[in-house]
């Protein structure tokens, strides 16, 4: 009775427009009790005293003549199929008036749930919560002072006490009275919301200390995580104010994303989200996320392409402005990816064919399943603009720096998880298998430093990787980052002689001057098939693709990312190698061709069995060098007699020493007597007879070419194979085969030889010696560089 004279003195004293109403209550109650005085004996006995706090005229102790200072009338009742004037809304405002600090002061601070709407058609109330008699949500949708959560909320004593279900109609416990109005928000994924319900992020004690209500599980996030049903300090009930989405940015690290071009308030400022919200009210975050209804994959606030969502959402600005400058690759202040850029949506079960690590690529660079979630297990694997881009983070190595409005970005920001600059780290997370280039000639932060990129970037900039390959905006379907060599258009080649030729980076190793020939099919005689050959050395189509390819190309020998096959994988920063002159040993090739010619054989299968010969120079004379100054452990033992590059023979590429040739002798034979002459390395075999007599046409015309037995090569003047002609050494020797009869090698030692060894062609009894010489020809042939044993063994006197 007190605490009700203490509400009528307040009511007396403060009439104002807030109070009206609560004050014509009280005098209202002021008439009855002191006008009729046994109105207060029977309220203290009577047990319906609290009541009659609301329900005035359900005692009748209360009645009188007078009428109430609120007038029923229907329109002023707002539940349905109630009488009487305590379902007014003045009622509850005559204790809701926000004048007494305690928790009803938070209905009129701030913004508040909506009252007096009426909803959506397609939105229905669930029991047991009640619209108004105008079918409008109003204070007694959520609140009823019967429920038996009022109770609940009462402690020991009497007082009230605070909690979240005072006089709500069900328990709202982890929001659960939100979520059974706002169904679409709380099946979030269905229908594109933020998650609830989960502890995976620390919830902020800075939330609670703004209105956050606190779920069981206190790092859990529920409704009231972020809305306020009253006093709410932002807009939609927002706990705070986040038109610059502070609000946001409470719980997620991607702060970092403000002051960079993914800040479109800087970048495009009037760019609208899905909800057609403008940066001012969207706030930073709001202008590619929203927490309800997005268009798909994480909260997207802008029209979702086809595909993977991982990557969709990166081209759904990115990826609809392809264009021809490749400078900047900008369109409408747009950056695109162009019309060739890094393989996205690729599965990493393929990785073998991309010469990708799959183990080691999660350890900094994630994955992405199909439906655009991260993946950390499983084989549903795919490289995804997020793989290599962290789009909250402008710098990875100095989050400080963050770029500004008009950046345009290089490999050593740019969003990239990993800096790609100096080192190309982000390159070689994926592509470790080319880490030794950075040790090498071919890393231009060593070699030419200087050098620029189609997109004008020094190799400095750019990266090792950078200087010849681009992610986005590249020049065509490799990646490829330089202009193209003039005077081609094979891009296959192009890669190569774009510095490897004259006033180019590479012009102090430029081809072009008796080289061996590239862009001609893999066929000859020797040759094996090019399925044969494609199986250990890549072989290109026209386009300058491996797919049924034919064609020998720079890149069948040549690797330009490794340096030495087989060595260690090198994972240093560069420096160590600068400009190191190369061999057979290494020079990028995809196999060594010293000491052992593995490369060579690949194709040309018959120079096999040199090795282990009398013509392995390993064997017989390992220091001697050949025109281009080098020893067969620099050259290799093919690289001895032919030169694949640069040969100051146009000729068979000859780079071996060419030894004195008389004037009437086959020009062929110099081959042989650059070694086997005096002051030569087998100036101990040099043979008393040398030539065969000039002028006496030899004919294979009739004959199989090149079978073991019944065949001899022919030559011209320019060391080409014909049918017709005279005779030279390389007629009856084989440089390769020391024993015609059989396919092996060599003993590995200098050995004398026999009328079946001795890189004879074939056997003296099928040559076509005997068409001339008949059944002389078998010793003629067989003792051909010795007259006296000819005439000693048969008698008989040369013809």
């Amino acid at each position: 009775m007190k605490l009700f004279l203490y509400r009528l003195r307040i009511s007396i004293s403060r009439i104002s427009t807030i109070s009206l109403t609560f004050y014509m209550v009280m005098v209202l109650c002021r008439v009855v009790l002191l006008e009729c005085p046994a109105a207060w004996a029977a309220l203290e006995k009577s047990s319906k005293k609290e009541c009659a706090m609301c329900h005035v005229m359900w005692l009748d102790e209360f009645r009188t003549e007078q009428e109430t200072l609120i007038e029923w009338q229907p329109g002023n009742v707002l539940m349905k199929d109630t009488q009487g004037i305590v379902s007014a809304e003045e009622i509850c405002y005559s204790c809701h008036d926000g004048y007494v600090l305690d928790s009803r002061h938070v209905v009129w601070k701030g913004n508040n749930h909506t009252t007096f709407k009426k909803l959506p058609e397609n939105t229905k109330i669930p029991k047991p919560f009640t619209l108004s008699n105008k079918d409008q949500i109003y204070c007694g949708t959520c609140h009823t002072p019967h429920s038996e959560q009022s109770a609940a909320a009462e402690g020991a004593s009497g007082e009230a006490i605070a909690g979240p279900n005072s006089f709500l109609r069900i328990p709202n416990t982890d929001s659960a009275m939100c979520e059974a109005c706002h169904v679409d928000a709380a099946d979030y994924k269905r229908t594109g919301g933020h998650p609830l319900h989960t502890d995976k992020l620390k919830v902020p004690d800075m939330l609670f200390e703004t209105g956050s209500v606190p779920a069981e599980k206190k790092d859990t996030v529920i409704c009231q995580t972020c809305h306020a049903v009253h006093g709410a300090k932002g807009r939609n009930l927002s706990v705070m104010d986040n038109r610059g989405s502070a609000l946001c940015m409470v719980c997620h690290e991607q702060r970092s994303v403000t002051g960079t071009p993914h800040d479109l308030r800087l970048t495009m400022p009037d760019e609208i989200n899905i909800k057609g919200q403008r940066l001012s009210e969207s706030g930073p975050c709001g202008a590619c996320h929203v927490p309800h209804n997005a268009a798909g994959y994480k909260l997207w606030a802008r029209k979702m392409p086809a595909g993977n969502p991982a990557s969709r959402i990166c081209l759904s600005c990115h990826g609809e402005n392809p264009t021809a400058d490749l400078s900047n690759g900008k369109k409408n202040g747009i950056k695109g990816i162009g019309q060739y850029s890094h393989p996205n949506d690729v599965d990493i079960a393929s990785a073998a064919a991309l010469e990708l690590a799959p183990t080691a690529i999660t350890d900094k660079l994630p994955l992405y399943a199909h439906n655009g979630k991260r993946q950390t297990a499983g084989t549903a694997k795919t490289v995804q603009c997020f793989t290599c881009h962290n789009v909250h983070q402008w710098d990875p190595v100095s989050p400080g720096n963050k770029g500004g409005k008009d950046a345009s970005g290089d490999a050593s920001n740019s969003f990239l998880r990993i800096s790609a600059s100096l080192a190309s780290m982000l390159c070689l997370e994926c592509h470790r298998d080319k880490r030794q280039l950075l040790s090498y000639d071919h890393n231009l932060v060593i070699t030419s430093p200087e050098s620029e990129n189609i997109q004008g970037r020094t190799a400095e900039i750019s990266g090792p990787c950078g200087a010849c390959h681009i992610a986005h905006n590249a020049a065509d379907k490799k990646l490829w980052a330089r202009n193209p060599a003039p005077g081609s258009d094979d891009p296959a080649l192009q890669y190569c002689t774009e510095c490897h030729a004259e006033n180019k980076t590479a012009k102090e190793k430029r081809v072009g001057k008796n080289d061996h020939p590239v862009n001609v099919e893999c066929r000859g005689p020797q040759i094996p098939s090019a399925d044969r050959v494609v199986s250990t050395l890549p072989l290109y189509n026209e386009k300058g693709g491996t797919e049924n390819g034919d064609r020998i190309l720079c890149r069948t020998c040549h690797n330009p990312h490794i340096w030495t096959v087989g060595d260690e994988l090198i994972s240093a920063s560069g420096g160590e190698g600068k400009n190191i002159e190369g061999d057979a040993r290494n020079s990028f090739l995809r196999k060594v061709a010293s000491p052992a010619p593995d490369l060579c054989v690949v194709c040309h299968e018959d120079t096999a069995l040199l090795t282990g010969t009398d013509h392995d120079l390993f064997v017989t004379a390992p220091s001697a060098k050949n025109q281009q100054n080098r020893n067969v452990t620099e050259s290799g033992q093919c690289g001895v007699c032919h030169a694949v590059h640069n040969s100051p023979e146009k000729r068979l590429l000859w780079v071996g020493p060419y030894g004195p040739v008389a004037e009437n002798q086959h020009s062929m034979n110099g081959l042989c007597t650059g070694c086997h002459s005096k002051e030569g390395i087998a100036e101990n075999k040099i043979p008393p007879v040398t030539m065969h007599p000039p002028g006496q046409l030899i004919n294979n015309i009739m004959r199989a070419d090149n079978q073991p037995t019944g065949y001899i090569k022919l030559f011209d003047a320019d060391w080409q194979e014909v049918n017709a002609g005279d005779l030279s050494c390389s007629s009856c020797h084989s440089f390769y085969r020391w024993n015609h009869r059989l396919t092996e090698q060599g003993p590995g030692k200098n050995i004398e030889g026999n009328v079946y060894t001795s890189f004879l062609r074939t056997s003296s009894d099928k040559t076509v010696c005997i068409d001339c010489h008949g059944e002389r020809a078998i010793w003629r042939y067989t003792y051909f560089h010795s007259l006296e044993k000819r005439e000693m063994l048969k008698g008989l006197r040369p013809r």
